[in-house]
C-alpha cells in the first residue's frame, strides 16, 4: 500500500478524537479516512462531517471509530473491467437522491 492511501487508513478501534486528528493531518487532501477491523479489512469511510454528526447525536471523542463509520459502501474488484466500473458508478449515482 502506498504512503499516500496509507494516510487515509485508521483502525476502527481508533477513537473519534484519534481519527479526528488523522482528518486534520489531512487537510488541503481528500478529507475522508477509511476503517478497518483488526485484519485490516474495511468497516467502512469516516468524514469530519460523520464526526460532527456523531457528536451532535450524543456520541463522545472517546468512542470508537467503528460506532460512526458509513458502512453502506459499494466496492469493486481491483480486476473489475471498465465496463463494470461503469456499470457500479452509474449505479451508484441512480441512487443518490438530489
Amino acid at each position: 500500500m502506498n504512503g499516500m492511501l496509507r494516510r487515509h487508513i485508521v483502525r476502527g478501534s481508533f477513537t473519534i478524537r484519534e481519527t479526528l486528528r488523522v482528518l486534520n493531518t489531512l487537510s488541503g487532501d481528500s478529507m475522508t479516512v477509511f476503517a478497518t477491523d483488526d485484519e485490516g479489512r474495511l468497516i467502512g469511510s469516516v468524514t469530519d462531517g460523520d464526526i460532527r454528526r456523531a457528536i451532535i447525536a450524543g456520541h463522545t471523542p472517546d468512542d470508537p471509530t467503528s460506532a460512526i463509520a458509513f458502512r453502506n459502501y459499494m466496492s469493486l474488484s481491483a480486476r473489475a473491467t471498465p465496463k463494470q466500473r461503469y456499470a457500479a458508478v452509474a449505479e451508484a449515482l441512480s441512487l443518490i437522491h438530489i
